[in-house]
């Protein structure tokens, strides 16, 4: 079973992806620093951070469970927050030198790829109960399509990460399984060993698209 790893790790958690590995080694569970602002490189990766439960189980078991419903709500508020409150929009998509022989011909597979991410995003937002709170976010014409996009780019991340690190992720769901729980660097040479990387991408490839 995927489990999200923090500087404390126990078998009834879920893992996260190669982000949560980064913030181990960093120490960045335990602030080290007040402060009242974040760059929008950290809220991304807090995004995918907590899709990869939700990746995992797709990758995992190619289904969903009850146990991510939480997981879900909070990405979609933060993504909200983001888009509504921080000014905050998704990364450019940027494809690798040489996939295409004009300009228009990038244009035009970027605009297709937004569209993608976008669709997936969708399919997530209809997961979650819209409150008050997200309503005014999602119901924006300018807003909807952003926050759309930050979900779908940080699930297809997660879900990536998770797939190339398939064997991996299963060796440290296992060994937290077997300890029940591990702290400090304990989890961070955990990580270690389990040698994750970080996914490669290539939006151009038909099987790094996840199936909702």
């Amino acid at each position: 079973m995927p489990l999200r790893a923090t500087s404390t790790a126990t078998a009834s958690s879920p893992l996260g992806c190669r982000s949560a590995c980064a913030d181990a080694r960093r120490g960045l569970a335990i602030a080290k620093e007040e402060r009242f602002s974040k760059f929008r490189s950290e809220e991304i990766a807090r995004l995918i951070w907590i899709m990869g439960a939700i990746a995992a189980e797709q990758v995992f078991y190619n289904d969903t469970t009850n146990g991510v419903g939480g997981d879900m709500q909070s990405v979609t508020t933060l993504a909200c927050i983001m888009a509504g409150a921080s000014a905050m929009g998704p990364k450019r998509i940027e494809f690798e030198d040489g996939q295409f022989r004009t300009k228009s011909e990038e244009d035009e597979a970027r605009k297709k790829v937004q569209a993608r991410l976008r669709e997936i995003g969708e399919r997530l937002v209809a997961s979650v109960s819209v409150g008050a709170g997200l309503a005014p976010v999602l119901n924006a014409r300018d807003k909807r399509p952003i926050v759309t996009e930050l979900l779908g780019y940080s699930y297809y991340i997660a879900y990536n990460c998770m797939k190339q690190n398939k064997d991996g992720v299963q060796r440290v769901a296992e060994k937290l399984i077997e300890r029940l729980e591990m702290h400090g660097d304990e989890v961070v040479e955990l990580l270690d060993g389990a040698n994750l990387k970080i996914a490669t991408i290539d939006y151009l490839e038909e099987s790094t698209w996840p199936r909702l």
